[in-house]
Formats: C-alpha cells, sequence, structure tokens
C-alpha cells in the first residue's frame, strides 16, 4: 500500500513542468516566511531539495542572509542514521549517492539535535494527521523518534492524503505547509 501510494504521488509530481515546479516550491516557502513558524528560530534542520521534492536551495540561500544556522544531514547507509551539520556556503556540500547533496564532513561541523529549533521533515505523500511516507529507508523515522522541537514537512497540494498506512515507528510531523496553506495537523 505504502509503495502504491508512494508511486502514485511520484508520477503525479512529474508531470509539472520545470517552471511550474519552481513557482509552486517559491510559494510553498513563501507560506513558511509568511506564518509565524520561524519566529524567533535560531536553526532550521533540512535536506538540499530537488525534483520531485521541493526545492530548497533559495531557502537556504535566505535563512544564510537572515543570519540562521542551516545544518543538513549526512546519511551513514550502514545503519540509516544522520547527522545533522552546520553549512554556510554552497562549498560545504558535496554530491554523493542517489545524486544527494550532503555536507563535507570535514568542512562543517555537527549540531545536537535539541540546537535544532526547525527540523523540515521530507517525503512523498503526508496525510491529514501529520504522518508521511517518505523515500523508504526509515533515515527520517529514526531521527524524529527523541526529536522533541517542531517539525514542518513541506508539500505540494496534491502530496497531501486523508490517510496514510501508519507503523508503530512512525512520528508525525507537526505542521505541513502546502502552496494552498498552513496547517497544524499534530496535535502534541
Amino acid at each position: 500500500m505504502k509503495r502504491m501510494m508512494r508511486e502514485r504521488a511520484l508520477r503525479a509530481l512529474r508531470r509539472m513542468d520545470e517552471r511550474t515546479y519552481i513557482e509552486r516550491s517559491e510559494a510553498i516557502i513563501e507560506n513558511v516566511v509568511a506564518s509565524s513558524l520561524l519566529r524567533g528560530v535560531d536553526s532550521v534542520g533540512l535536506t538540499i531539495g530537488r525534483f520531485p521534492e521541493v526545492e530548497t536551495k533559495r531557502w537556504i540561500e535566505r535563512l544564510w542572509q537572515e543570519g540562521m544556522t542551516v545544518a543538513v544531514p549526512k546519511c551513514e547507509t550502514s545503519d540509516r542514521s544522520m547527522d545533522f551539520r552546520v553549512i554556510e556556503s554552497w562549498d560545504d556540500v558535496e554530491v554523493v549517492y542517489l545524486d544527494l547533496e550532503e555536507p563535507i564532513v570535514e568542512r562543517t561541523v555537527s549540531i545536537a539535535k535539541e540546537a535544532i529549533d526547525v527540523l523540515i521533515v521530507p517525503g512523498v505523500v503526508y496525510d491529514e494527521q501529520g504522518y508521511r511516507i517518505g523515500f523508504g529507508g526509515g533515515y527520517y523515522d529514526r531521527y524524529l523518534t527523541d526529536f522533541s522541537n517542531e517539525t514542518i514537512s513541506l508539500a505540494f497540494e496534491e502530496q497531501i492524503v486523508d490517510e496514510v498506512p501508519k507503523e508503530r515507528h512512525d512520528v508525525p510531523v507537526d505542521w505541513i505547509v502546502s502552496d494552498v496553506r498552513v496547517r497544524k495537523v499534530n496535535r502534541r
């Protein structure tokens, strides 16, 4: 069921042309900025999004200009763990497996989980309660088990469904921000 929902959402996203993708990604970021979700926030943890995920590079540059600490994950494939590391420029990242951009360990410092004020959690399908279907690696499920600060997912509206299958280890996000609306989904 999860695989089928993931594939359906990815097919829908891949139908977007580049211009629409950029415009809608920018609308999502503008909805975050216009909300109060980042008020008082000093640090943001997020992945460097690429198609068909919400594009985040321009937002990362904006966060740097605003003086925020930006941390991106270095994924350890052997145990599917993540180490968020502070990046201060694009010189601090490299392209790794699956064309993902990750921090260069020798150029960056690790940031403690509790020091990340807001974590942007990627996914493919989201439901109205904040549960998500990711890309299938389980990296964020592991990371979120003891993450206590605010979590936000960025999504194109067609990625949001009424309900996704849940497993006992799944942790819902607090907010979903789409190109149409901002909504609190987890009442923790």
